[in-house]
């Protein structure tokens, strides 16, 4: 496996532990070309978290709103993001909470928008049932926890 196609894993959601065990490389090695990639999805979860959605309430941005509807401190450190490029070139992003996806976004960089994927992000965004649904799915790879306004992905145990 090439660099580039670490690299292209990594960004599609896989983590550095999946591709060193894939490709037979040390992790050190793998985590050397993984490293942009994760930057990468960090900045695109964080632009997410970060986009405004009820200009009409206040301009809450999603991350206040999911904080708010998980009765959870905004400012610390409960809600995790983590995002992954899908095949089709769209940005997915997911929220944690207690390492349990809780809810997932298609984020539109050009614009700044997300879009909720499932009943619980719609719900995390004020519309719809009020509870989180149980059938949220985060994606496959490992998630990369971002805290507001990080720029460096921190792994979750």
């Amino acid at each position: 496996m090439s660099p580039r196609e670490i690299q292209a894993r990594v960004r599609a959601g896989a983590s550095p532990e999946v591709v060193a065990s894939e490709t037979g490389w040390p992790l050190d090695k793998v985590t050397r070309y993984a490293a942009p990639p994760l930057s990468e999805r960090a900045y695109m979860a964080d632009q997410a978290r970060d986009v405004e959605i009820s200009r009409s309430r206040g301009g809450s941005t999603l991350h206040q709103s999911v904080c708010t509807r998980l009765a959870v401190d905004p400012e610390g450190m409960d809600v995790t993001w983590d995002s992954y490029r899908a095949h089709d070139g769209r940005w997915v992003v997911t929220a944690y909470h207690a390492h349990q996806g809780v809810g997932t976004w298609y984020y539109e960089a050009v614009g700044r928008s997300v879009h909720p994927a499932d009943a619980s992000a719609r719900a995390l965004m004020g519309g719809g049932p009020t509870e989180v649904a149980d059938d949220t799915r985060p994606p496959a790879a490992a998630p990369v926890a971002t805290t507001p306004h990080e720029a460096t992905p921190t792994p979750l145990a």
